[in-house]
């Protein structure tokens, strides 16, 4: 369940049950807070907390990020006097859609560090956030340990162990010396114990037992309970604790533990001798254990004191870790016994805190520290027992107690390894066998784990490997297991890795980088490094991949030498082939950027090869047809990339404005011979009849036949003379005269041709109503007109009137059967009414339009009746038509209104410019 997806007032704390405080606690909180929260194990994201004290009252804002959108809102509480608060949501600054506010009930760590809790209502999750860090705030320092604070308890001191016999009641006194250091509450150092061989002597030799001890200081009295006797001397008794506290006199009074022995009182003889720490151990040092739940410890030794800090589980966040800090000195116990003892805790939490006994951290439980300097590195070792410090002492192995390993290898970091420390970064991981590279090399794991991501970054940076199968996936990482990507990571190639040395860093990546790196650097770590079958299957595609990349490298360099010649193309046909089928190595976006290249080098030779067959033309090849060859190639050009083509048409048209400039210069020297008459436009027309084959293709190529413009007087002259009158009267007379059998549309056209075509007459209105009215004549012609009326009164209409009317019938039909088709072949048609027309449309029948329609054959007029003289005349005729129509097909209903099987009536009516118009029966023209 998402954050906030509760309903909030159900949740909602009364501030009158809040605990009143002092704005002290109120102060501790101030601040902005930045951190993680989650919900339920569904939602994990960023938050931010800012909170200001008002009074005994805490207002401030919270934000967060969520899938469904970043969100914030107003809240308000107050804290207890242990540091717990409670804030309650008041009002939305920006609600995601369906959110709902919840309580964040939560804790101030010890020191301020950080703030964490839960929220409610959620089951599980919580939040957990440190103070933020100011943009221009000094970056953090790792400082050598700062010195203890002292206190009454330091110093030597001296005196006696007051024991009874209980066979003879005498007393006898032990000697015993302390040598205690105080910080803050806490003491610790080492002790002697002499006891005397002659028990009840009170004097002569005596064994000397010689111990490390440290505690607490509670109410003026201190509590010596961690003891540790590390050299008994032979003694039959050994010291278990001292509680005493300072009399009068500055004397230290109290009680033991210790067979037979009651009490003790020393005196104070002298301040704690400083044992000089050499040069060689000074300074800082850091290591960590290993395994799935790491201790890291950093070590900041001083001249005569250090301090001990230590973070658990290291491969955790550093906010999430438990940390110890604690200062230890150095105590000379004698006999060649010098060890660390515990002083003080000055911090110490989760598992570290001494109060979570028995799952007390190792660091914590033992008694004294064992550190020897090495060359290059410190051996640290926790003792809890006699045999660890002799042990530690002796150079030997170190023991165990109950599994718990006590023993760290510190190294001196380097300027960017204190850094990575201050920040708040673990000490770098130890790699098994002999990894090296960056990976060994960087300065903290949180470091190491970068280091990894940046490996990974160039095959994981646009997929998500883990949605892939496991084949696919290591394909996809297999480049980065190669000697050059692979050897400066980890300082050796990945085929020489031993299984342990995969398997420590496959450890590595599970423990350490969760939330830190891409999804890559885990399917590494659980599919390659972790596996040994697959590590066996990544060798062989290693190699292969390494075959494949070197072939994809040739490859590109081969494209670009390859000749423009058919044969090229045939290669680059069997590169693309390869590309396809036979090189499964190649990644998608590797073989999608080569299949592209390949098709653009096709490209390429092919817009060579089409240049080369063109600049093999002649620039005088007119009537050879080279300006056809010319236009060929250009066509042929049509789908190469828009710059090739570009390439193409430039030089097609120069091409073909060379080939054109002879002939365009002839034919523009015929204007000043042309005489204006219709043979004239005749010779004029015909000098552009060369040219009339090659004007579309012209046109679609190069947007003109005559690009430079030779043309243009002869087109002018054209012209003038289709413009020109007495030209217009003899076209029309000419074309009067044509007899059509059959197509009077086409047998007028041919006509017409030798003084324009068809195309033409759309620039040609007068032209064009000449032809057309041509054209109707000679249809006119063709229909058989029979003048039945007996009796014709002046000024009605005539036979040729009536058979103008039937035949423009005619023509609207054929038009609306024409446009019919069009509609209906064109698949467009969602009315369902004009969807049934289809189904009668001949076109849609046979999949040709114009071949279909109705031919007026006859006209018989019967006569007409004078209405309105000279007005109006209703008159009776009949008509004979034609239907062309497929086999089988019944003619359409504006087809069968013009059939000829009876006498039809027509109303005439005259119109201003001494025509007439007609109204026919039920369809109202």
């Amino acid at each position: 369940m998402g954050i906030g997806r509760f309903v909030a007032c159900g949740f909602l704390l009364l501030l009158s049950g809040l605990l009143f405080v002092s704005s002290a606690y109120a102060d501790d909180l101030a601040g902005t807070w930045e951190g993680r929260y989650s919900c339920d194990g569904r939602i994990d994201g960023e938050m931010s907390l800012e909170l200001e004290p008002s009074g005994d009252v805490l207002t401030g804002v919270f934000r967060f990020d969520h899938p469904d959108g970043a969100g914030s809102y107003f809240v308000i509480g107050r804290q207890d006097g242990a540091g717990g608060f409670t804030l309650a949501p008041q009002d939305w600054i920006e609600r995601p859609p369906g959110l709902l506010a919840m309580t964040l009930q939560g804790t101030l760590r010890p020191g301020g560090r950080a703030i964490e809790g839960k929220l409610i209502p959620c089951s599980a999750g919580g939040f957990l956030a440190a103070p933020a860090k100011a943009e221009d705030a000094p970056p953090p320092v790792l400082e050598v340990a700062n010195p203890r604070s002292g206190g009454p308890f330091e110093g030597v001191w001296r005196g006696g162990v007051s024991c009874s016999s209980n066979r003879k009641g005498k007393t006898e006194t032990y000697p015993i010396e302390l040598q205690l250091g105080m910080d803050g509450s806490g003491v610790g150092g080492g002790g002697l114990l002499q006891v005397y061989k002659a028990r009840g002597s009170g004097s002569g030799p005596t064994f000397d037992q010689r111990f490390v001890v440290s505690g607490q200081v509670s109410e003026g009295n201190v509590l010596l309970d961690r003891l540790l006797v590390i050299d008994r001397g032979g003694a039959p008794i050994a010291l278990r604790s001292i509680t005493a506290g300072l009399d009068a006199g500055g004397r230290l009074v109290g009680d033991v533990w210790l067979n037979g022995c009651q009490t003790v009182m020393l005196e104070r003889v002298g301040d704690l001798p400083a044992i000089p720490v050499g040069d060689g151990l000074q300074g800082i040092w850091a290591g960590s254990t290993s395994g799935d739940r790491p201790t890291a410890l950093i070590l900041q030794v001083g001249p005569t004191e250090a301090e001990l800090q230590a973070t658990w589980p290291a491969n955790k966040p550093e906010l999430e870790r438990d940390r110890l800090r604690m200062s230890i000195v150095p105590i000379n116990l004698g006999a060649g016994l010098t060890v660390w003892a515990p002083v003080g805790l000055r911090e110490a939490s989760g598992i570290f805190a001494p109060e979570l006994r028995p799952t007390i951290h190792v660091l914590i439980d033992s008694a004294v520290y064992v550190i020897t300097a090495g060359a290059e590195s410190v051996d640290f070792r926790s003792a809890k027992r006699a045999e660890d410090v002799v042990a530690a002492l002796a150079g030997q192995a170190p023991a165990t107690s109950s599994g718990k390993m006590r023993d760290f290898e510190l190294t001196r970091p380097d300027e960017a390894g204190t850094e990575a420390l201050a920040a708040g970064e673990a000490p770098p991981f130890s790699f098994a066998g002999s990894v090296s590279g960056e990976l060994a090399a960087a300065s903290s794991r949180e470091a190491q784990c970068r280091v990894l991501d940046a490996w990974l970054a160039p095959e994981v940076a646009s997929v998500d490997v883990m949605q892939l199968s496991v084949e696919a996936g290591m394909q996809r990482l297999a480049p980065a297991l190669e000697d050059e990507r692979f050897v400066p990571v980890f300082g050796m190639p990945f085929l020489l890795t031993t299984q342990a040395e995969r398997r420590s860093v496959g450890n590595f990546i599970r423990q350490n980088c969760r939330g830190r790196v891409n999804n890559g650097v885990f399917f590494v770590g659980d599919f390659v490094l972790m596996t040994d079958s697959q590590f066996a299957k990544l060798t062989a595609q290693v190699a292969n991949r390494t075959e494949t990349v070197a072939w994809l490298s040739q490859t590109q360099m081969r494209l670009p030498e390859l000749a423009l010649t058919a044969e090229s193309q045939t290669e680059l046909d069997q590169l693309r082939k390869e590309a396809e089928r036979e090189r499964p190595e190649l990644f998608p976006e590797e073989r999608s950027a080569l299949l592209d290249q390949i098709e653009r080098r096709k490209q390429e030779i092919m817009a060579g090869l089409l240049r080369e067959e063109m600049d093999q033309l002649s620039n005088v090849g007119f009537a050879e047809g080279d300006l056809g060859r010319v236009l060929s190639i250009v066509k042929r050009g049509q789908d190469l990339p828009p710059d090739l083509k570009a390439d193409l048409i430039g030089a097609g048209k120069a091409k073909a404005e060379a080939i054109l400039a002879a002939p365009c210069a002839e034919a523009a020297a015929l204007v000043s011979t042309i005489e204006t008459s219709l043979s004239g436009l005749a010779r004029a027309h015909g000098a552009l009849a060369p040219f009339a084959a090659y004007r579309d293709d012209m046109e679609a190529a190069f947007g003109s036949l005559d690009p430079s413009g030779s043309l243009t007087p002869l087109y002018r002259r054209i012209d003038e003379l289709r413009s020109d009158s007495g030209v217009q009267q003899a076209l029309s007379e000419m074309l009067s005269q044509v007899e059509a059998r059959g197509d009077a549309r086409s047998a007028v056209l041919a006509a017409a041709a030798p003084y324009i075509l068809e195309a033409d007459l759309i620039h040609a209105p007068a032209i064009a109503e000449i032809v057309e009215r041509a054209i109707l004549n000679a249809e006119l012609r063709q229909v058989k007109l029979v003048d039945n009326s007996k009796i014709s009164a002046p000024g009605e209409p005539t036979i040729a009137d009536i058979a103008s009317f039937a035949f423009e019938r005619v023509r609207n039909a054929n038009k609306e059967i024409h446009r019919q088709e069009q509609a209906c072949l064109s698949g467009a048609v969602s009315d369902p009414i004009i969807a049934l027309q289809c189904l009668t449309t001949p076109a849609l029948w046979t999949g040709q339009s114009g071949q279909f329609g109705v031919v007026l054959l006859e006209v018989e007029k019967i006569g007409c009746t004078e209405d309105v003289k000279d007005i109006r005349y209703t008159c009776l005729f009949r008509q004979t038509i034609d239907v062309n129509l497929p086999e089988g097909m019944n003619s359409a209903s504006s087809i069968a209104a013009l059939s000829g099987g009876e006498v039809v009536d027509a109303m005439f009516l005259r119109n201003n410019m001494g025509g007439w118009q007609v109204v026919w029966g039920d369809l109202n023209e």
